[in-house]
Parts: C-alpha cells; structure tokens; sequence
C-alpha cells in the first residue's frame, strides 16, 4: 500500500488518529513535525523564531519527500500547511491513499489553543481572533485537502478510535 497520509488543519487529531491506524495495522507511523525537530535538532518554535515560515517550509518540504519514500508500510501525519505547498498533494496522492480528517475551525482552535506550541496562532489576542485565522486558513487550504482518497468528518465527540474506524472503512 505504501505511504498512508493523513491531512488536514491543525487541531484535527492527524497525530492521534495516526498511531491508532498505524498500531491497527502494524504499520510504522511518523509525525512530520517530528521528523522536522529530529532533523534540525530544535523545536518548530524555534525554527520558526530563528528561520521564520518560509525556512520551516522548506525544512516541511524536504521532511514530506523523505518520508513518502518510506520502504515500509508507513500512516504519515502531516502539518496542516503541508499539502498546500506546491506539488504536494501531487507527491501524497502517488505514494498511496489520504485521508482528509475534516475539522470545524472552532474545534480545531479549540484543540490548538490547548495543546499550545503552534507558532502560527502567536500573536492571537484571544480565542476569537484564533478562529478567524483558522477560518481562513482552512479556507485557502480546502481545495489542496480536498484531493484525498478520503474525507472523514472530525466533531469533539468522536474518539480517535472511532476516527480509525471511519478510515479503515473508507480504505
């Protein structure tokens, strides 16, 4: 099957669903923000705080080539800007199936805004002002997201098991 990619906006559960797709299958899995931080030795704060957006970009660009040429059966979670980089979603719907976890963007900043970390949401002044910005970043990102083999709809009462199982039955 190759490369399984989950995509979608920050917020959505790509990290969480994947380990549980991936433990399921027996499949390795990788977070592509991880991979990022492995490779350039800091955190996403900090490559963004020393390289700004554009330099982490870049390092996404080059983290998402290298892991969808993965040799082994591998549930990849993408940041949520990753497919809408040119060519991206070109190279994810070749390595095999996506799923679009489709999120509301209230629930994806209300997700964001807790986990915290998320450089993109800094300089926020509140909870209003984090859901416009997703808003619109969702909208820009749709037509990209759109692409995947599968879309499966995200609410907060759905556990990450249940997700699974939506995306098990869209394979």
């Amino acid at each position: 099957m190759g490369v399984l990619t989950l995509v979608g906006m920050m917020g959505a559960g790509k990290t969480t669903v994947s380990r549980v797709v991936a433990s399921r299958r027996g499949w390795s899995v990788c977070d592509l923000d991880d991979l990022i931080v492995a490779r350039a030795g800091e955190s996403v704060s900090a490559i963004f705080a020393r390289e700004g957006q554009a330099g982490f970009r870049r390092r996404e660009r080059d983290a998402l080539a290298e892991a969808l040429t993965s040799r082994t059966p591998l549930v990849l979670a993408t940041g949520g800007g990753a497919p809408a980089q040119p060519g991206a979603m070109d190279a994810i719907t070749e390595a095999g199936p996506s799923v679009w976890l489709r999120c509301a963007p209230q629930l994806a900043a209300r997700r964001a805004l807790a986990q915290g970390g998320r450089p993109l949401l800094e300089g926020c002044a509140d909870h209003a002002e984090v859901v416009a910005l997703m808003t619109a970043m969702a909208a820009e990102r749709r037509p990209f997201y759109a692409r995947a083999s599968i879309v499966v709809d995200v609410t907060a009462s759905d556990t990450p098991d249940a997700i699974a199982d939506r995306i098990e039955a869209g394979l």
